[in-house]
């Protein structure tokens, strides 16, 4: 019986008459909707359901603070951080720099306070380590770079009490603030709830230890999650180590719910060794297309992703009709067409900014794309190859029902472009696969992006810092979220095959999985860790070091084997730069440790013939093609560099000097060589207009 069947039947056991007045908390909103679905089939009648909560929601519903975004959290910490920084008569640094390191920074608040760690002493210590790391025992005086890394530390204590009050006067809030500040809400002091379940949590900290603690002081609070009996009991099995470090006689009652099917052998595990991503997708559809073929509910079968790139191949391999896709993980707006359609749009925009001038071809290209199709208005260039901002009126286009809208920006600042770009992707969001301009392949998780980013930018243009290079300031934050823009936290209605990421496989189970990516590298992913704490201060006061996360990952692991009755794992045959790629430490553990027998197959791509290449290229002088060099000719002088390519390479020459052809050059705000150099060029000439025909002295 799976996990959210058992809490199902606990709960309807012990309050079959008041439902309504039971409260069980997950740690993650998706179980939701499964455990009131698997609830309803059970009871006998119609009743009022009990209330769930994701335990940050619970966190934050009587709080009286709003939950802040990632984004207003960078913003707030940039703040707090320049504030602190010229108090102490330092120069902070520049946005965009302090964009790399601030959600190091963030991480490391909002555990301090989830594990309720005294933030003076441990940045206090921090500053001493730093100290030490620098400290010469010639005593000689530390460098001036070496001056400002002692200050830069010794400032994070005034910043956390900095972004501290700053949330307080904006009533926002991080978890661990929330979990830190909690008190018990009226409901629970006035005996409105009989019972607090809270479900599937394999992990604690001190902060939810001592929430759990003062709400049992109000009304009755139960901890109930589950585990494998071997690696529970094994003291050095790291799927077990958080379960094994919860308090052993809490003041709450605490459950632990064991089995040992994965010892009994009764899963069944087949493993596919795959020539690469593809393969394995191919491999998940067979598997899922059999498992439809003999009868299984598509909502008993779920696919785990340990590498979310492999999310939008499966999309587009997905070829099971009648059978929906329930994604409950994030779809990086990255892969997506719109996505690449606006990339090329800033391209254009920061060319004409910066240069004056785009390339004809990219602009046509951008206009004609399959994303973007409407009736635009035509526009003739004044030099062949070349359109300039002078001279550039932006084309009206509709797409759907929306409004005429120009498709470049009004203005050439960073603000005023990624905004219009915002509203071209609430455009495009707004739309629907039925309209005549968009591909059939669009599907309502890509407008359901393409609408959270159009959010987000309106919400990151008033806090964005002001700052000397702002194209970096928003082209940063634009890529930092944009990997989390269309995530769909709730569980979606109605039967259908869920994709997850291990990491979002909290308190669900599958009786039917496939699990791909089951390689070393990705299962276990290595913890990566960017904040300030040194790893030994992390370990004196009890913060989680980044082993812990591969311990969950084990634990999450193990738990979805646990009620499975077949599970397909998919791993890859080699790896990058044609390196052997091993199967996942887990999987060998499921061989050697538990003596799970697991078939093993190897599943090859098919061999692909290609049409060999000619073995040179020729461009004849055919008088068409000698017409053309002469039209160049005419327009454009022969450099001595354009010449000396003519003399080493005369393709070079008719690709780059003829046909204009060349690679796209990345737009900054630092000059290039090249640039340097052609400024000199024109300073040079421009100095020395006025003694042409003239001697010149040294």
């Amino acid at each position: 019986m799976r996990f959210l069947e058992m809490l199902a039947d606990r709960i309807l056991a012990e309050h079959p008459e008041n439902l309504h007045r039971v409260e069980v908390i997950f740690p993650a909103v998706r179980p939701v909707t499964p455990f009131l679905r698997t609830l309803a089939t059970r009871m006998s009648g119609p009743g009022l359901a009990p209330k769930c909560w994701a335990l940050e929601d619970w966190l934050f519903a009587d709080s009286g603070r709003q939950r802040a975004s990632r984004m207003q959290l960078q913003c707030l910490l940039y703040e707090a951080y320049a504030r602190a920084a010229r108090g102490e008569g330092q120069t902070p640094d520049a946005p965009e720099h302090f964009l790399s390191w601030a959600n190091g920074l963030l991480e490391d608040l909002d555990q301090v306070d989830e594990y309720e760690v005294d933030a003076s002493r441990i940045f206090r210590y921090l500053t001493q380590q730093k100290a030490l790391e620098i400290w010469s025992p010639d005593g000689g005086s530390p460098s001036v770079a070496e001056s400002e890394y002692l200050r830069f530390y010794g400032l994070l204590e005034a910043v956390y009490l900095e972004m501290h009050q700053r949330l307080e006067e904006q009533g926002l809030a991080y978890p661990g603030w929330a979990l830190r500040y909690w008190t018990p809400p009226h409901r629970y002091r006035e005996g409105r709830v009989d019972r607090v379940y809270v479900a599937g949590m394999e992990q604690s900290s001190p902060g939810l230890i001592r929430v759990l603690t003062a709400l049992q002081e109000q009304v009755p609070v139960v901890w109930i999650c589950e585990a494998d009996a071997h690696y529970l009991n094994n003291p050095v099995h790291l799927a077990g180590h958080w379960l094994r470090n919860l308090p052993a006689a809490p003041p709450f009652g605490l459950e632990v719910l064991t089995g040992e099917r994965l010892r009994q052998a009764q899963v069944r595990i087949a493993l596919q060794k795959c020539s690469g991503n593809n393969e394995q997708i191919l491999a998940g559809l067979d598997q899922i297309r059999s498992w439809l073929d003999r009868g299984i509910p598509p909502e008993q079968i779920g696919w785990i992703l340990t590498d979310p790139v492999a999310l939008w191949p499966l999309l587009l391999h997905w070829n099971l009709p009648g059978v929906s896709l329930h994604l409950g993980m994030p779809l990086d707006l990255r892969w997506t067409g719109a996505y690449g359609w606006m990339q090329a749009g800033l391209d254009l925009h920061q060319a004409l900014c910066f240069k004056g001038q785009v390339g004809t071809e990219e602009w046509e290209a951008w206009l004609k794309h399959p994303v973007w199709a409407g009736n635009l208005t035509p526009w003739s260039p004044s030099r062949p190859g070349l359109r300039y901002r002078s001279q550039l009126q932006s084309p009206q286009t509709t797409l759907g029902s929306s409004p005429p809208c120009p498709v470049l920006a009004p203005a050439l600042d960073a603000a005023s472009v990624f905004q219009h770009l915002a509203h071209l992707a609430l455009i495009l969001g707004q739309a629907t696969p039925e309209t005549e301009h968009l591909p059939s392949g669009r599907n309502e998780m890509e407008c359901q992006a393409l609408r959270s980013l159009h959010q987000l930018v309106l919400q990151m243009a008033p806090l964005v810092p002001p700052s000397e290079h702002p194209w970096q300031v928003w082209g940063k934050m634009w890529q930092q979220h944009l990997g989390s823009a269309a995530l769909n936290p709730k569980a979606n209605p109605g039967p259908g095959i869920r994709v997850l990421s291990l990491e979002l496989s909290q308190a669900l189970d599958f009786e039917y999985l496939v699990l791909g990516g089951a390689n070393e590298g990705t299962l276990p992913k290595a913890g990566r860790y960017f904040g300030m704490l040194s790893f030994d201060l992390r370990r004196s006061f009890g913060l989680p070091e980044p082993w812990a996360s591969e311990a969950i990952q084990s634990y999450r692991f193990y738990r979805l084997l646990q009620h499975s009755q077949e599970v397909l794992l998919t791993c890859n045959l080699s790896g990058a730069d044609g390196k052997i790629s091993e199967k996942s430490r887990f999987v060998q553990q499921l061989e050697w440790e538990y003596g799970v027998p697991i078939q093993e197959q190897t599943r090859q791509l098919a061999p692909i013939s290609f049409k060999p290449l000619p073995e040179e290229i020729v461009i004849h002088k055919t008088p068409e093609v000698l017409e053309r060099i002469r039209a160049v000719l005419s327009e454009d002088r022969l450099s001595p560099s354009n010449l000396s390519l003519l003399w080493w390479c005369p393709l070079k020459f008719w690709f780059g000097f003829v046909r204009k052809l060349k690679e796209p050059e990345p737009v900054t705000e630092e000059l290039n060589p090249a640039q340097i150099g052609e400024l000199l060029h024109k300073a040079l000439e421009l100095a020395y207009a006025d003694a042409v025909g003239e001697w010149i002295s040294p």
